[in-house]
């Protein structure tokens, strides 16, 4: 009797670890698609930044290439254009939307909603 005793309230702790164990997980589920839906959404009453307009349509395609976390080399073979007209499109980004370096470009692209979370 003493066994059984002992085992049953090591037997309840171990149902309660499974339900919060379990609640946890759908919480964390739960949170993670509320925040993709939030950055999904673009923001409310938001003009397009400064200079995104006067991109061409190749430095525009480059930008979202940037955004996608793609090196100089692999932008290139992606558009089949050597690597130093790459660079000479990222320069011209930066001078055009007013940034110093390709992580403000990255930043401005997801704030303008030109790039989302999770895009491939």
């Amino acid at each position: 009797m003493a066994r059984s005793r002992a085992s049953t309230p090591g037997a309840a702790r171990s149902v309660d670890l499974l339900v919060v164990l379990s609640a946890y997980r759908v919480a964390r589920r739960l949170q993670r698609r509320l925040v993709e839906r939030f950055l999904a959404q673009p923001a409310p009453n938001a003009a397009p930044p400064a200079g995104l307009s006067d991109l061409t349509a190749r430095e525009h395609e480059v930008l979202l290439h940037v955004a996608r976390g793609l090196s100089n080399h692999e932008i290139a073979q992606t558009l089949f254009v050597s690597e130093g007209t790459v660079k000479t499109h990222i320069a011209r980004i930066l001078a055009k939307l007013g940034v110093r370096d390709r992580v403000q470009a990255v930043v401005l692209a997801y704030e303008a909603g030109l790039a989302r979370p999770g895009q491939a």
